[in-house]
């Protein structure tokens, strides 16, 4: 253990490195999210025990408010779960690929509190440095990548470079983090080899940012590294003509930018692409989602199941008629129609107190620290990248630890704290063990389920998707395996017991009505279901 910090200070480092490095492509389907699911759920365990022992640092003149914010954004999530109507097997695990259900949404709170309850100088250095790292390893996954050297073959219809988060704008999110925390940590160094580490790793970040070929790493890399630099030279000499400069900079590159998305530059435009317009579609969906569920929301999870009911014709239109989404492509919406209005409004509290953070923090009498600018530069990157992209645990993680490292920061003249180092280890293993047995049986079927389609089981794949916990995709992909191969009896029972725990998933009911062997009754069912949950789709 590094000298000078306690065990609790090597949760949030923990649960950072391995939720957002950790994957499994040689042992499970989901080679990317449950593992980081199970990550993050460890984190969320050992983040309630620490928080627990030193729960007297919640209510602390600083801590108080955040604390109820966020307690209230936990709990009303979990009465979102509960009274929205969400199948509760979906919307604990989050569905399949996404895994942002109760669970995730669970721990993401936990650990933004105890951020919050540890967050120091020393804390913040150890944070940025971690970040780096985590970004280096990233980006060298991604050189493997790009030069076509990966150990393992994925199948994929992504670029070659999308690290260890599955998706290129991901990896490009995080590279663009990475390459800015290593530009504004160069100016902290004296030694001439780690600047050199750390040039090397804004290289090897922008390099990654390109081979991903999105747009999305280099608008949050140009942002994030201008306001950092901004930060930067204001914090060393204290002028306001810098001020002005930003101010001024920022009006013309955000007029830039519009001209460029609505495609009325006098260039040829560089941003915009074809999914803008989709992210439009998916954007009224949830909004019409929030207000029509104003209370609970659709539940966690929920977005997926309820899209092509809520689509409006435009989105129909779309050449691809049947594609159904499970994000609303924008973070803010996703929470208003998931959770509700409140929940949307307690994430909009939090985010305000963190902005409320950073101002007091830049207006103090001595510089800050680079660290600390790094920090607060990358949770505005986080924020910019969720406004236009679909949630992920492996980035979702450090918008919040960021943001409670930012909101938990002591002032000059705040009090500083100490917390303890131990606590009950008889709750810490009970928690360890829930968040295993949860994650570890859902991992384990989706493990059983890959080796059962490789050894071509028949039985073996029909018990991994009746086995609990289910999980409708699974259920549906494996009831159209069974189907597509003669086992109409087989994926007939599959089908049946995925519309049983999940009754509002149009594709379920959709496999049901390709049966030759089910009854009229049964058809006619599935036909009355497809056109209240998909009434502008295809009934195939």
């Amino acid at each position: 253990m590094l000298r000078g910090y306690s065990k609790i200070e090597f949760i949030i480092p923990f649960s950072l490195i391995s939720t957002t490095l950790f994957i499994t492509p040689f042992s499970s389907y989901d080679p990317i999210n449950l593992i980081k699911l199970i990550c993050i759920s460890i984190g969320g365990a050992f983040s309630f025990w620490a928080i627990w022992a030193n729960r007297r640092l919640l209510l602390i003149k600083g801590n108080t408010f955040i604390t109820l914010i966020v307690v209230f954004y936990l709990c009303w999530s979990i009465i979102s779960y509960f009274f929205s109507g969400v199948s509760k097997l979906d919307g604990l695990y989050g569905v399949f690929g996404r895994n942002s259900g109760l669970i995730s949404v669970t721990s993401l709170a936990l650990l933004m509190l105890l951020s919050v309850i540890t967050s120091s100088r020393q804390n913040t250095k150890l944070i940025s440095m971690v970040l780096v790292f985590t970004g280096f390893l990233s980006g060298c996954y991604g050189l493997i990548q790009s030069v076509g050297l990966d150990p393992y073959d994925w199948t994929t219809e992504y670029t070659p470079v999308f690290g260890f988060f599955g998706n290129p704008n991901f990896q490009s999110s995080f590279m663009a983090l990475t390459a800015t925390s290593a530009v504004l940590l160069i100016f902290d160094q004296n030694s001439w080899l780690k600047k050199s580490l750390l040039l090397l790793t804004v290289t090897l970040s922008v390099f990654n940012i390109y081979k991903t070929n999105s747009q999305q790493g280099f608008i949050v890399f140009l942002i994030t590294v201008s306001i950092g630099l901004y930060l930067v030279f204001r914090n060393k000499y204290r002028s306001p003509i810098f001020d002005i400069l930003f101010i001024l900079v920022s009006i013309v590159g955000l007029i830039a930018i519009l001209m460029d998305l609505l495609r009325k530059s006098p260039w040829q435009s560089v941003i915009y692409e074809e999914s803008v317009s989709y992210r439009g579609d998916f954007w009224r969906a949830a909004w019409q989602m929030a207000t029509d569920n104003p209370i609970f929301g659709v539940g966690p999870g929920g977005f997926r199941d309820n899209y092509m009911r809520y689509r409006d014709q435009t989105a129909a239109s779309r050449p691809f008629v049947d594609d159904i989404t499970d994000s609303a492509h924008n973070y803010f919406l996703d929470i208003a129609s998931t959770g509700g209005i409140p929940l949307l409004l307690a994430y909009i509290i939090i985010n305000i107190l963190v902005l409320k953070k950073v101002i007091q923090i830049l207006n103090q009498k001595n510089p800050t620290q680079y660290q600390m600018i790094a920090v607060i530069v990358c949770w505005i990157g986080f924020t910019i990248q969720s406004l236009i992209s679909i949630e992920n645990i492996a980035l979702n993680i450090w918008g919040w630890v960021l943001a409670g490292f930012i909101v938990g920061y002591k002032l000059e003249d705040e009090p500083k704290v100490k917390f303890k180092d131990s606590g009950n280890y008889f709750l810490v293993g009970s928690l360890l063990l829930l968040a295993l047995f949860l994650t570890g049986t859902q991992f384990q079927n989706d493990s059983s389920f890959r080796s059962a389609v490789e050894k071509s089981d028949v039985i073996q794949i029909k018990q991994s998707g009746l086995n609990w916990p289910q999980d409708t995709y699974r259920m549906n992909f494996i009831s159209k395996i069974l189907r597509e191969n003669g086992f109409e009896a087989e994926g007939l029972e599959v089908v049946k017991k995925s519309i049983e725990i999940n009754s509002s998933n149009v594709e379920s009911w959709k496999e049901l009505s390709r049966f030759n062997s089910i009854t009229p009754s049964d058809k006619s069912l599935a036909e009355k279901n497809i056109e209240i949950l998909d009434p502008f789709g295809s009934k195939s």
